[in-house]
């Protein structure tokens, strides 16, 4: 019988072998420590098998995959600025009771107003000292405005959508770029629209000098080269763009509901999927240290893209800020932050309110 035991059990550990299973003996007296590294790892004389063929789709899945590998691990800070709170309503003058287009670029405020002849208003961070922006070259107002950005410096883009009063009655985008006065410097023709429907209402230009025009339904018409160069990235048949932000390191980066990418000018298309925080993020950047501001719908956030790293400015609660009514926000050089919300009344104007946060140490 024990003959029959010893043979046995040796027949299973040569079956175990065979089978590249490895039996270890463990002292039930020593701490067991078992981590992924030990349990995954490969022996040292294992000869690695010839690499199967790899096809586009999955070299460009495994490069996406290595690029947010690359990333640093993302990290929470909590600001240790103070700040003292102003609330205010914008105020452009009786003659704007309201206001279609409202937004802080280049730590000043821009609005629009339908109901007003004077065109586009500008008011300091805070919403207070505002004028009326001068008239474009041609002596008009400014009107059917989509959006303003950044156009470097204190200059300004206006996306403007020009109306023609005889036929052809095709849409024509232009980018009007100006001084923070409104002070007319070049106009740059961007879309036609034969159809009636224009190509996008956003704009964005990143450090490097590239300028975006882009729509909510996947596309967006990229210029560089000082708008003698252009090429359009088409992803309509696979989700729909959330924001295109400008980074600090001269790129800017697109945010779908399928994730995060980079621009790729070179091969005119985005990069992989790159891993940032998973936040509303505010179309302007500001000019502080922070790439973007973004929220969670707790807590107002500066975000740092060569760090990965998240920075908890102000919660909103605290402040009496409504994360339902969040409508854009920035932060300056000097750390000074403005949110501005908007509420829709039915049937009355819509309500804006500015939250001024100023730095007191």
């Amino acid at each position: 019988m024990k003959k029959f035991i010893f043979f046995l059990t040796a027949f299973m550990l040569i079956s175990f072998s065979g089978c590249n299973w490895k039996v270890e003996i463990v002292n039930p007296n020593e701490t067991m420590i078992e981590s992924e590294t030990d349990i995954n790892k490969e022996p040292e004389t294992e000869i690695e098998p010839e690499a199967p063929f790899i096809t586009d789709e999955e070299s460009e899945k495994d490069s996406s995959e290595q690029e947010k590998s690359e990333r640093p691990a993302l990290t929470y800070t909590d600001s240790e600025n103070t700040y003292s709170l102003e609330v205010s309503k914008p105020d452009f003058g009786p003659e704007v009771t309201y206001i279609d287009y409202i937004n802080i670029v280049n730590d000043r405020l821009y609005a629009s107003s339908h109901n007003s002849s004077s065109g586009i208003f500008s008011a300091d961070f805070n919403g207070k000292n505002g004028l009326v922006l001068e008239n474009s070259k041609d002596d008009s107002s400014y009107d059917n405005i989509d959006d303003i950005c950044s156009a470097g410096g204190n200059d300004i883009f206006i996306l403007k959508t020009d109306i023609p009063e005889k036929e052809p009655f095709n849409l024509r985008q232009t980018a009007i770029k100006t001084d923070s006065e409104g002070n007319f410097i070049e106009e740059y023709f961007l879309f036609e629209a034969e159809d009636g429907f224009l190509f996008g209402s956003d704009i964005v230009m990143d450090k490097n000098g590239n300028f975006y025009l882009w729509d909510y339904w996947g596309k967006v018409l990229v210029f560089n080269d000082n708008f003698s160069e252009s090429y359009i990235i088409d992803h309509s048949e696979e989700g729909v763009f959330l924001n295109v932000v400008s980074l600090n390191n001269g790129n800017a980066y697109v945010t779908t509901h399928k994730g995060n990418f980079l621009f790729d000018h070179e091969k005119q298309t985005f990069s992989g999927i790159i891993d940032v925080p998973i936040v509303t993020v505010f179309d302007d950047s500001g000019n502080s240290e922070f790439d973007f501001i973004c929220h969670d719908y707790e807590n107002l956030y500066g975000y740092v893209f060569e760090e990965n790293r998240l920075e908890k400015l102000i919660c909103l609660a605290d402040s009496g800020i409504d994360s339902n009514f969040l409508h854009s926000a920035d932060i300056d050089e000097n750390g000074n932050i403005t949110v501005i919300t908007k509420e829709l009344i039915r049937y009355e104007p819509t309500v804006f309110m500015i939250f001024h946060f100023e730095k007191e140490n």
